[in-house]
């Protein structure tokens, strides 16, 4: 059984850590999973595929992202991932005397790259990293053309989500595309109670839905621009929010963070927006859940006007229910969005183009139902369990055969 050491270092439970939990979910072997993990709600939804756990209070990230590198006031956040490297080599040490080895790493975002190298060298195992987020590809900077020397110098195999990250990746890097997944047909349950909660929804509403953080990057207030302009335009539409800020938005920290621009999430600053806008009456707000299928099925369309540039993944999973989405993508690749075919496409994070699309479908249904179908027709194609999780496994395999192959070499040119 191939022995996994895992490394997560964002405790909060997001599309990341979804990502993991449903590559797991979907292992068709047995797999010992070993987790190095950044405490918090991620981590429950590790423990069942996971043989042990270490969580520690923080762990080193380097945000390369195109969406937030440093530059201005976020080169502060780096004073966190600083106060966070005494957790990191704890948890690090504490993992080798406890599991003492591994047959490989897998880390869960290219952003853990530094805990990734030094457990690489702590465990002489190889290490396998993924890209989640589009990479920052400016090759005048120092830190982009680091990090590329340290994919190119530690990692043994790099994994990106999907075409629009890899074709970001310096081709000379061993990468390949492995979707991610969704097991829409065993989709754990949770406390909701959707028809109580769906009930204010008129049911001859447009329903538009939003599933994530409250995280300004994610774009909820040009959607909430786009609501008023909806509005006014005088149709039918409804908004329904599945997600909600998991971190403090009150306190002297948090007002600093916000005065820097630093505090993403921020969902009490969106309610008090919504209520200054009279749009309150019009906004439906599931919480932060773990079974999206109800809710999803409530909407007619799905948007991601995230500032990232890339379709996330809400896109694919609304789509497995057969709904379109509206992205804020300025070149989609062909295996998360088709515009015009599985969705729209819009330039930008812009509240007018957001708007115009929004009302674009809600004026025409069968259009938005075709949409639809054509969108479940590519999520089945691209992102299911069966197909991406056996990929992830086999990639598991020849990483871990590769490298007993050249210990075994190694060994053979040291005997006399």
């Amino acid at each position: 059984m191939l022995r996994v050491l895992i490394i997560d270092g964002v405790g909060m439970f997001g599309g990341a850590s979804r990502s993991l939990f449903e590559s797991m979910r979907g292992f068709r072997e047995p797999v010992d999973r070993l987790f190095l993990v950044q405490k918090g709600s991620a981590n429950s939804y590790y423990r069942p595929y996971g043989s042990d756990m270490i969580a520690v209070r923080g762990i080193t990230r380097f945000d390369n992202s195109r969406a937030s590198h440093y530059r201005g006031a976020r080169w502060l956040v780096l004073g966190r991932e600083i106060a966070y490297l005494p957790w990191t080599i704890f948890g690090l040490l504490k993992a080798k005397r406890r599991w003492k080895s591994v047959d490989l790493i897998h880390v869960n975002e290219v952003m853990e790259i530094l805990p990734g190298i030094l457990a690489k060298i702590l465990f002489r195992a190889p290490m396998i990293v993924h890209v989640r987020s589009l990479i920052w590809t400016d090759r005048t900077k120092m830190r982009v053309r680091l990090l590329d020397y340290l994919l190119r110098r530690y990692a043994d195999a790099v994994v990106a989500i999907d075409e629009d990250n890899r074709v970001r990746l310096n081709p000379k890097l061993r990468s390949e595309v492995i979707h991610n997944s969704l097991d829409h047909v065993n989709m754990p349950t949770g406390s909701d109670v959707p028809n109580e909660a769906l009930s204010h929804i008129p049911p001859d509403a447009f329903v538009v839905g939003f599933i994530g953080n409250l995280h300004a990057g994610k774009g909820v207030f040009e959607l909430l621009e786009a609501a008023e302009i909806v509005r006014k335009a005088g149709a039918n539409v409804h908004f329904l929010i599945v997600g909600s800020s998991q971190r403090s938005d009150g306190g002297t920290v948090w007002t600093i963070l916000n005065r820097l621009g630093l505090a993403q999430e921020q969902e009490a600053a969106f309610t008090a927006s919504l209520e200054q806008k009279n749009l309150t009456p019009y906004f439906h707000f599931a919480g932060h859940t773990a079974n999206i299928a109800p809710w999803i099925e409530a909407m007619d369309v799905l948007t991601f006007p995230s500032h990232f540039d890339a379709c996330g993944r809400p896109v694919f999973e609304a789509a497995f229910f057969g709904r379109p989405s509206i992205v804020a993508v300025a070149t989609p690749k062909d295996d998360t969005l088709q515009n015009g075919i599985t969705g729209i496409a819009i330039a930008r994070p812009d509240p007018h183009l957001l708007a115009d699309a929004i009302l674009e479908l809600a004026a025409d249904p069968k259009r938005t139902r075709e949409m639809g179908r054509a969108a479940r027709a590519l999520a089945h194609a691209n992102f299911t369990p069966e197909i991406n999780s056996a990929k992830l496994l086999n990639l598991y395999k020849r990483v871990a055969a590769n490298e007993q192959a050249q210990s075994e070499v190694a060994r053979d040119v040291r005997l006399p």
